[in-house]
């Protein structure tokens, strides 16, 4: 539970608007969440439990996944990260132990390679991970 609560602190941290230094006009809106940061840092904030430095290689990590999930679905990074976010919450609510890198590569590595000119819907793929767990 204080694992959870640390995550939220630090979701609210690196989405809120009213973060020192942030430009509202910069933010990304997609799926109802304000992002003062990109969406790469924001799960690299979250896996991490704190606010940290904008060339940490962490957030290179996350946002290299991010783009492998991009390449093959139609959706925007942001709301891939948002979906992400709430998938990861619900599994912690049914106790299971997982972090946003690991849950973003599973769904990475079970999303097939799109025929040329199509695209996946990554919110179909991220239900299924949340109604199954992380199989």
């Amino acid at each position: 539970m204080k694992a959870m609560l640390l995550r939220a602190c630090v979701l609210i941290a690196v989405t809120s608007s009213q973060v020192a230094g942030c430009n509202t006009s910069d933010a990304t809106i997609s799926t109802g969440r304000v992002y003062s940061k990109p969406p790469a840092y924001v799960l690299a904030a979250l896996d991490a439990g704190q606010n940290m430095a904008d060339n940490d290689p962490r957030v290179g990590r996350y946002a290299e996944l991010l783009n492998q999930i991009r390449s093959k679905c139609h959706n925007p990074t942001q709301e891939i990260s948002d979906v992400a976010i709430d998938v990861l919450m619900t599994l912690q609510n049914k106790g299971v132990q997982i972090d946003v890198y690991e849950l973003l590569k599973r769904i990475n590595d079970a999303i097939p390679h799109a025929a040329l000119g199509s695209t996946y819907d990554f919110n179909q793929i991220a239900a299924a991970f949340r109604a199954l767990g992380t199989t």
